[in-house]
């Protein structure tokens, strides 16, 4: 074999290896990147930290101290949500600003998954929107034993990997 083979042939064994490399660090990276989760608000948020352990980036929608009922999301936020995987929010008239919102992935609506309170009458100025349902049903403890049951087993489906832990982090959370 002359020199310019010989040179030929190591520039081809060198660009095989850098394919092999970039290849396994793709996947590396595919399997090191944490599914992300948007939860509006902080009891959602509370659960959710407690259940994935760090095995799930959260983002909390809604900032401590501001009003969920005046809220609204800034374009990042907007766009953060757009790129999760799950959006879990409250529902019931509490987050104003989904209306409207397209959701590409996964979205729950706890509200849906939970049991509301009819609020008493001389309860109705409270609630900007006038319905006669309570949309915090956090308060209840029944109810966020539902939601802690909910998005373990969302959480489940898009880290299957983590099903065990998160199976330990719900029993020992509800108690």
């Amino acid at each position: 074999m002359n020199f310019k083979n010989i040179i030929f042939v190591l520039i081809v064994i060198m660009f095989i290896f850098q394919m092999i490399v970039m290849k396994e660090s793709k996947k590396e990276e595919i399997q090191n990147s944490k599914p992300l989760v948007a939860l509006s608000t902080f009891s959602l948020y509370d659960v959710a930290k407690h259940i994935s352990a760090d095995s799930v980036e959260l983002i909390m929608i809604l900032p401590f101290g501001v009003d969920a009922h005046s809220f609204e999301p800034t374009p990042k936020l907007m766009a953060d949500i757009d790129r999760s995987d799950l959006v879990i929010y409250s529902g019931a008239g509490l987050e104003p600003w989904i209306d409207g919102f397209e959701f590409k992935n996964r979205v729950i609506n706890m509200s849906e998954h939970v049991k509301l309170r009819e609020m008493n009458p001389h309860e109705h100025h409270h609630n900007k929107s006038h319905s006669s349902i309570d949309p915090h049903y956090w308060q209840d403890l029944n109810n966020m034993v539902l939601a802690v049951k909910l998005i373990t087993d969302e959480f489940i489906k898009i880290s299957p990997k983590n099903r065990e832990l998160y199976l330990k982090n719900r029993d020992s959370y509800i108690e």
